[in-house]
């Protein structure tokens, strides 16, 4: 249960790493 929290947690981290520089991208040439 711990260990399944923590990979989500993970995949999570990782996936919010793998997002930011694209939601970073489209705020720009929405705010443009």
């Amino acid at each position: 249960s711990l260990a399944y929290l923590h990979d989500m947690s993970a995949f999570a981290a990782l996936l919010r790493l793998e997002l930011h520089p694209h939601l970073g991208v489209l705020q720009r040439s929405q705010a443009t």
